[in-house]
């Protein structure tokens, strides 16, 4: 009963200096209160680690964390689908709205892929930190992935800068889901090849887009590079995929 009333506690605490800071910087309106409201959100973030020796005496339950976080992430992409929906006009339409679309679609199959078929949901004793961290990789990355889609086709837009936070955001993502790799199965065990082909193909992608960095060149690059990758994790994991599905 006391693990009870102390582990919620310690969440209300970081709450309310989470709140605290935000008020302050909003009411200063200017740098300093800016900088006093981005330090309250980066320790709140970090403050959770220090619950660990309570939560590991008392673990989560995990299916019903991962739950929760799979939803987040899903009204993330959803706000993504939104932020593309310029492209979707009569006037913008083309070939290339299609294949930013595409990107976004694969991006999503590859969380699913990995949280829905590869992660074993049956976890004992975990605090569950390290997947709520993790998820902040993927939300932020694919927060940037939003960003610059949204901005990428602008004439006046600084490319280089576009490329950037494109190739970070979809950096982030998959560093996220190489954390995520520690909750896997036996049977979908992370292999070395996987980690170089997703390393080798987003920094020759990265870098073919900073070097020719037209709309259409950054639009079917990527989208290359994000089919390739979730080709090659689809094809390595296919026959043990296929058994799960007849199970």
């Amino acid at each position: 009963m006391k693990l009870i009333k102390i582990f919620p506690g310690h969440f209300f605490l970081i709450l309310i200096f989470r709140s605290i800071t935000l008020i302050i910087g909003g009411l200063l309106d200017n740098i300093p209160g800016f900088v006093l409201a981005v330090i309250g959100i980066i320790f709140s973030w970090l403050m959770p680690i220090l619950t660990t020796k309570y939560t590991i005496k008392h673990p989560i339950i995990f299916p019903h964390l991962l739950e929760r976080l799979n939803l987040l992430v899903i009204i993330i992409f959803g706000e993504t689908i939104i932020g593309i929906a310029d492209y979707f006009r009569p006037n913008t339409f083309s070939l290339y709205s299609i294949l930013i679309f595409l990107t976004v679609a694969l991006l999503f199959f590859t969380y699913a892929l990995q949280f829905d078929k590869f992660t074993d949901e049956d976890q004992d004793d975990v605090t569950g930190n390290a997947l709520i961290y993790l998820h902040y990789l993927i939300i932020f990355g694919i927060s940037l992935i939003t960003v610059s889609i949204k901005f990428i086709h602008e004439t006046d837009a600084n490319s280089w800068f576009a490329v950037l936070c494109l190739y970070c955001g979809v950096g982030l993502f998959y560093l996220g889901l190489l954390f995520a790799t520690r909750y896997n199965k036996p049977q979908f065990k992370l292999r070395r090849s996987t980690i170089l082909v997703f390393l080798i193909t987003t920094i020759i992608g990265a870098t073919s887009c900073l070097i020719w960095s037209s709309f259409e060149v950054i639009t079917i690059l990527t989208f290359i590079i994000v089919a390739i990758n979730i080709s090659w994790l689809v094809h390595l994991n296919l026959p043990h995929i296929k058994k799960g599905i007849l199970l």
